[in-house]
Formats: structure tokens, C-alpha cells, sequence
């Protein structure tokens, strides 16, 4: 389906305008920076300590997720971060 007819859809079914440039400019941009700071932090710590932020980003996210987005994480999700967590 071409992108104009999905973006006339939503339009017309959702009364909102589906295509925000503004919106999309402020959120590359942002991406930008956060990569950029990302890759420049990266230079300033030990390879190991950025393998192990690497590796437990899921946990954190997982944990995170409840709180800030209201998200619901079962039970075997928090059984495979503990043991993430204890080296299993």
C-alpha cells in the first residue's frame, strides 16, 4: 500500500495528522546526540565495564519498563534477569 493512502487513512480515521515533521527533525536529532554521547563515553571507560552496561541493558530495561511505561513482566521474565543477574 503506498505511503500517502496509509497516511490518508489515518488522517481520516484517527481526525490527526499522521506525518509531524517537526516531531520527526527533534527526534533524529536527539538520536544524533545520544549517539554521539554515547560513543564518546564509551572512549572514556574500560572495555570491560562497557561490555557489562552492554549486557545488562534487557535487565534494566525490564526493570524500568514497569515503572516508567506501566508495563506488566512476568514471572519467568524476573526468574531469567535474577539469573542473568547471579551469572546463570
Amino acid at each position: 500500500m503506498p505511503r500517502n493512502v496509509v497516511l490518508a487513512i489515518g488522517v481520516i480515521l484517527f481526525g490527526i495528522l499522521a506525518f509531524d515533521m517537526m516531531g520527526i527533525l527533534v527526534r533524529a536529532a536527539a538520536v544524533v546526540v545520544a549517539q554521539f554521547c554515547f560513543y564518546t563515553a564509551l572512549t572514556k571507560i574500560e572495555f570491560a565495564t562497557a561490555g557489562v552496561l552492554g549486557f545488562s541493558g534487557p535487565i534494566f530495561i525490564a526493570a524500568l519498563s514497569v515503572s516508567l511505561l506501566g508495563h506488566r513482566v512476568g514471572i519467568w521474565r524476573w526468574g531469567r534477569s535474577a539469573s542473568a543477574l547471579s551469572g546463570g
